[in-house]
């Protein structure tokens, strides 16, 4: 009796395990072209999309002064999604001449895997 109480866990045991596999996404920024300049009053569209192989656990989008990391907009979607697209957008009300750098990330997995695609823009007051 047992051995068929120790076959029982160990079966248990192996079919509730199961393989996890790594998620990998493909993230697409059409919008903006880094090429031009912003000037004070222009509003930037930030439009693209992230696909992933499978369900993601979110996507976060960020405006970063380049400079000092300092977050200037935020816009995060935390649904569960194998796919996103995305179409925000930003005022530029700069006092003067900034870097920015654009993020987009996609998190992957509860386990903190992300894929992230940057740009760098130039903000003019």
């Amino acid at each position: 009796m047992k051995n068929y109480i120790a076959l029982v866990v160990v079966l248990f045991t192996l079919l509730s395990c199961h393989r996890h596999e790594e998620n990998s996404a493909t993230i697409t920024i059409s919008s903006p072209d880094p090429a031009v300049y912003f000037v004070g009053g222009d509003t930037i569209f930030i439009q693209g999309s992230v696909v992933a192989e499978s369900e993601m656990h979110g996507m976060t989008i960020q405006l970063l002064n380049d400079a000092n990391d300092s977050v200037m907009y935020t816009y995060s979607n935390e649904e569960h999604l194998a796919s996103y697209t995305f179409n925000q957008f930003y005022v530029n009300q700069v006092a003067e001449h900034m870097d920015v750098r654009l993020e987009v990330v996609a998190e992957l997995d509860h386990d903190g895997n992300e894929a992230k695609k940057t740009m760098l823009l130039h903000l003019y007051p």
